[in-house]
């Protein structure tokens, strides 16, 4: 007899969405249990013999692990679903590919390196707040360069909310007549956090590109391109996560 599990556990597993989006979704209506929705966040199914569907779509559980990274061109969104209309990074990928959903998000604006997968524990432990997950962006500002920005942001900086961030490396990379460029290192995901640290020194941010995710690097992906990561790269993956990587 298979042992009944948590409905979105399944739905993580699954490669559907993380536990908390799988939530979500249960929430909303759009998870079926053997026909019927199920709405109860402790409902359990049996992988072995409960038909599970999200969207009217039938989730193996079985399915092949995928691991991918996307160059997000700006003027995209993360979501599956846009009130909008606005065009999405799913749209992007290659067409056939299973369902596979981002670890984590890149605001509409903001380009560069996205990953994606429908593993659903790696992409829960790597988006867990204890892991710290080192993310690397290049911020181009308008004016000159500020001495005071490298000194400040790796203190972390309070936020018009209250908060505080975690320090955050920075360092000039260049400038130019007008503008200049800082990389810096996120170890935390706090919304707008770019933005909002540079709004405490009233600058502007007139681009954002993420070029590194952990151990993943952007590289030379031509803009709104997809490439599978190597072997290497997912097993470094893992090891940031704290997962050991099963064969399947």
């Amino acid at each position: 007899m298979t042992d009944k599990i948590r409905l979105q556990k399944f739905l993580s597993h699954a490669g559907i969405a993380s536990r908390r989006s799988a939530e979500k979704l249960m929430a909303a209506g759009r998870v079926k249990v053997n026909g019927k929705i199920v709405t109860e966040l402790g409902t359990r199914v049996d992988p072995a013999n409960d038909k599970v569907q999200v969207d009217e779509q039938r989730v193996q559980s079985d399915a092949e692990p995928l691991y991918f990274v996307m160059n997000k061109p700006p003027k995209t969104v993360c979501t599956e679903h846009d009130p909008q209309g606005r065009k999405k990074v799913i749209d992007l990928l290659p067409p056939k590919l299973p369902r596979v959903f981002t670890v984590g998000r890149l605001d509409y604006h903001t380009e560069g390196l996205l990953v994606f997968t429908n593993d659903g524990e790696l992409a829960q432990a790597l988006m867990h707040p204890e892991n710290a997950i080192a993310r690397i962006y290049q911020v181009k500002l308008q004016g000159g360069a500020d001495p005071r920005i490298p000194d400040r942001f790796a203190q972390g900086v309070r936020l018009e909310d209250g908060t505080k961030t975690r320090p955050t490396p920075t360092e000039l990379l260049r400038t130019t007549r007008t503008n200049c460029w800082y990389e810096m290192i996120l170890t935390e995901g706090k919304n707008r956090q770019i933005h909002r640290m540079c709004e405490t020194l009233r600058r502007n941010v007139l681009k954002l590109k993420r070029v590194r995710y952990g151990p993943i690097l952007l590289g030379d992906l031509p803009l709104g391109q997809t490439r599978a990561l190597n072997t290497g790269e997912i097993n470094a993956l893992f090891r940031d996560a704290g997962l050991k990587r099963s064969r399947r």
